[in-house]
């Protein structure tokens, strides 16, 4: 089987194989495959499979993991000076996010919290929500960050996001945080990669909507220190 240059019978293979494990499908290699295939992203490849099987996107398919523990304490916001050592030095997305606190944008309200984990023991398969931002309305916004030097395709950050609003306990979650609803986001920058397959794939943007997951584009260069 071809690794590095997998033809688009192989990426379909690998779909039917990993269906059924949609919880984990963002972590899968070819997931973050850029490349193409006889003039084919992969990317488009596989975004078309999934829309065609959207109906495997539930929560009986990707379990929700209840959380007995409290949320540690990752509200508390950085001063200006470590905000900009921290985005001059590119020292992380979690470093980032956690810049991002008390940050208010237009579309998902104010940055309140960052790395907000998911599992209640080691053992569980889950990751952590790089951000949670809450508007005016009350909407709560879970949100997955790609900084503009990472070469994750959008692709796994709309599946990942996706897989961590399935995953996550709603009903501790809207009760620490006070909230009326639940939305998923993508937060990518300007010019970065996904920024870039954004606008070039329909299919991805068509899988987003069709996941419910919202794309915002950061302009860094203008909201940040």
């Amino acid at each position: 089987m071809s690794k590095k240059n997998p033809t688009e019978k192989e990426i379909i293979d690998w779909l039917d194989k990993d269906k059924n494990k949609l919880s984990l499908l963002y972590n899968k290699k070819y997931i973050n495959y850029s490349g193409t295939t006889a003039k084919k992203y992969y990317y488009d490849i596989i975004s078309k499979y999934l829309l065609e099987n959207i109906n495997l996107f539930n929560q009986n398919n990707i379990q929700e993991i209840g959380r007995k523990k409290p949320y540690p304490q990752n509200d508390k916001p950085l001063t200006e000076q470590e905000r900009t050592e921290i985005y001059n030095k590119k020292r992380g997305e979690e470093w980032f996010a956690r810049g991002l606190l008390g940050y208010d944008f237009d579309d998902i309200g104010k940055i309140k919290y960052y790395q907000l984990p998911i599992k209640d023991e080691k053992k569980q398969k889950a990751g952590k929500i790089d951000i949670i931002a809450m508007n005016e309305k009350s909407i709560l916004s879970i949100i997955e960050l790609k900084r503009e030097y990472n070469s994750d395709t959008l692709l796994r950050a709309i599946l990942e996001i996706n897989s961590y609003f399935f995953q996550v306990d709603k009903k501790k979650l809207r009760k620490h945080f006070s909230c009326s609803e639940i939305q998923q986001v993508v937060l990518i920058f300007k010019d970065s990669p996904q920024h870039k397959q954004y606008k070039q794939s329909k299919l991805i943007k068509e899988l987003a909507q069709k996941l419910k997951v919202k794309i915002l584009v950061l302009d860094y260069r203008v909201t940040l220190p």
